[in-house]
């Protein structure tokens, strides 16, 4: 059984039957980053609803909050040069390139600022 979350979306909610089915298309594995979703998992469409694709249990995969979050709606050959720019990246950083320790403080410098962020909202909400 696929961990229930309830979820309500703009174009109709699945029903737990199919959000059953869909998690049982790849026993729980983001079909992005092929780790396991998790309770937090999502339903991804296939074809986007944007491009014609039907609010229907067999145009979604499961997906993890972080891939559905990082790819969002890019367009195809938008999110392949990203994933370009991502292996250009990692091999300048293991070869200890000047650009890949620029690329690494500029990730660490990113990280530790949403941190902050999040623990600060984290606090005012605390806070109310």
């Amino acid at each position: 059984k696929s961990p229930s979350v309830p979820r309500t979306a703009r174009r109709g909610t699945l029903t737990a039957r199919q959000r059953d089915k869909i998690w049982d298309k790849t026993a729980g594995t983001c079909h992005v980053c092929g780790e396991r979703s998790g309770a937090g998992w999502q339903a991804d469409h296939v074809i986007p609803h944007e491009h014609g694709g039907p609010h229907t249990w067999d145009n979604y995969l499961p997906i993890c909050r972080e891939c559905n979050r990082l790819r969002w709606s890019y367009a195809p050959e938008v999110l392949r040069m990203i994933l370009r720019f991502g292996i250009l990246a990692k091999q300048e950083i293991r070869h200890d390139t000047k650009l890949g320790r620029q690329l690494l403080q500029l990730a660490m410098r990113k990280e530790r600022r949403r941190r902050i962020r999040r623990s600060l909202k984290s606090d005012a909400s605390n806070a109310t």
